[in-house]
């Protein structure tokens, strides 16, 4: 057996006498063809409704079943880890890689993901939100309705924006006022322009910042820069900024050291659309509950029979307790042991999730 890693994440590939490698299943439905296996495999998924969504996306019958078939064959190798535990690794391990990346963009950058709310969109993201919130000792997470299509959502109700640029390097104590008001002045009326070339309505708003860095360095932290005139008393605020900004990214900063900027940004923006979302019905159909089915949790011992939910007929302040899945047509939400769901008035699963 071999083990291929494409993204970061490992597919497990048996090959056969006169059988080709996987190609590293090139296309990315396939890819969550592989996730989608092992949900099925933990019962976290409903066989039928994700089969035939894998039918409709053209997903080919060996694409579909590859990992399914290598975990059984690991079942029977008496050496071999039982079925519902290899899948479990193998779920361990993309969740884990998740965890990485969500870290690189939280902790790394000197942000405690522990005061914040986790956000899990995406076709998957409900499935693994709750456990990479354990992972990074976030309390609270939230699955809203619609999961798969939230992006979607998001790019119907983006506004219209212009980024603008300028490559102007200066010490800052040595920088000439009159000179950045000018070339501001001049980024403010090119972005406008295009902005209201694109028949966005409203008013448009301006956001102005600088790249920033300690004289001899080779990178720049980004710093807002206040509207209006830049005068001295301005610029002080964008080294105060700076300083603020690079103590909470590396924990300390050198405020009689000189700084210098290097390119200057503005951002113009109008014309966000207000989007309608569906509210959560006022009165549950028989509680929600479709169903049950036994489903893999490590922390119950293994195969737990829980119930599953229709998330269509979750009315506004229900309470969910895990072990739980909550089914819909764009994802599935799943609710580890431990976890409570509170439905909101538009339908999203608030879920307060327990430390480790």
């Amino acid at each position: 057996m071999t083990a291929w890693w494409m993204s970061s994440i490992p597919v497990w590939h048996h090959g056969g006498d006169g059988e080709p490698p996987m190609s590293a299943i090139h296309r990315e439905v396939a890819v969550e063809s592989e996730h989608a296996t092992l949900r099925m495999l933990l019962c976290h998924a409903d066989q039928a409704g994700i089969g035939q969504r894998q039918r409709d996306a053209g997903v080919s019958t060996h694409e579909s079943r590859d990992v399914g078939q290598v975990l059984v064959q690991m079942e029977d190798d008496s050496n071999g880890p039982a079925l519902e535990q290899a899948a479990w690794g193998i779920h361990t391990i993309v969740n884990s890689n998740m965890e990485l990346a969500t870290r690189v963009v939280s902790i790394e950058r000197g942000r405690d993901p522990r005061a914040l709310t986790f956000v899990a969109f995406g076709g998957s993201g409900p499935v693994h939100g709750c456990r990479l919130a354990q992972a990074l000792g976030i309390p609270r997470v939230i699955l809203p309705a619609a999961a798969g299509v939230t992006a979607a959502i998001g790019l119907l109700a983006a506004e219209v924006r212009f980024d603008v640029a300028r490559t102007y390097v200066r010490r800052l104590d040595a920088l000439d006022p009159a000179a950045l008001d000018a070339m501001y002045a001049d980024m403010t009326a090119q972005a406008t322009e295009v902005v209201r070339e694109s028949a966005a309505a409203g008013a448009v708003t301006l956001a102005r910042a600088v790249d920033v860095r300690y004289v001899g360095q080779g990178y720049e932290l980004t710093v807002p820069v206040p509207s209006g005139r830049l005068d001295a008393g301005a610029l002080a605020r964008v080294r105060a900024a700076f300083d603020e900004i690079y103590a909470a990214r590396y924990g300390y900063a050198q405020p009689g050291e000189p700084v210098e900027v290097v390119t200057w940004k503005l951002s113009a923006s109008a014309g966000a659309p207000r989007v309608t979302l569906a509210k959560a019905p006022t009165t549950p159909a028989a509680g929600g509950v479709k169903g049950r089915r036994r489903a893999y949790f490590p922390e119950t011992g293994g195969w737990v029979d829980c119930p599953v939910y229709d998330r269509y007929s979750l009315a506004a302040g229900l309470t969910l307790a895990g072990p739980a899945i909550v089914e819909e047509r764009e994802s599935t939400s799943v609710l580890p042991p431990g976890t409570v769901a509170t439905v909101d008035e538009y339908a999203s699963l608030v879920v307060e999730v327990p430390g480790r």
